[in-house]
């Protein structure tokens, strides 16, 4: 982000770039905890906590699929940085469910899929500062490329979402008679 500032807007501030630098972060608190407050009445409403945790990762990911698409219209820097800060509220929109998810399918092994999980994100999170580069290097320093390859992988996880089952623990699904009984300590 400091950087996209840097070579993208370089008629800001140092000021104002650390100030633009902290809103999306800013937005992903409010994304995780807006999720939380709207979970439970969203489950009542559909009916389901599978179909609600669904809906909320999939609109969460398109969602910040179309924040990063239109952060690239947007030329003024203060509302390119809130569309992004936009998409990272969109993004955050699926912690609760994804972490609530761990807990019902990893039931007695739910530290592990969590960790799992959190290991995932983590190989995610150091790849893309390699990958930054290489797109930016293949297209003549074109920061809308990487925009373009961050919304598209959204997409792919919001499709992704529509088809998991984020209830159904993972011992149950092993057996067809039924859950696995782990043995007593």
């Amino acid at each position: 982000m400091p950087t996209y500032l840097n070579e993208s807007f370089p008629q800001l501030t140092a000021l104002q770039r650390t100030l633009l630098n902290c809103i999306p972060l800013f937005f992903c608190g409010l994304g995780s905890i807006f999720c939380g407050f709207i979970s439970a009445p969203l489950a009542r409403w559909v009916g389901s906590v599978a179909t609600a945790r669904r809906l909320t990762g999939a609109f969460g990911l398109a969602f910040a699929a179309a924040m990063l698409v239109l952060s690239i219209q947007l030329k003024q820097p203060l509302f390119s940085v809130l569309a992004i800060g936009l998409a990272a509220f969109g993004n955050d929109l699926i912690m609760p469910g994804a972490w609530g998810a761990c807990m019902d399918v990893g039931g007695p092994f739910a530290g592990s899929l969590s960790g799992s999980m959190n290991m995932m994100g983590n190989a995610g999170g150091a790849v893309t500062p390699m990958i930054v580069p290489l797109v930016l290097t293949a297209t003549n320093n074109n920061w809308n490329a990487n925009f373009w390859v961050f919304a598209i992988i959204y997409l792919l996880g919001a499709i992704c979402w529509l088809f998991i089952d984020p209830v159904t623990p993972l011992e149950s699904r092993s057996k067809p008679d039924g859950p696995t009984k782990l043995p007593q300590h």
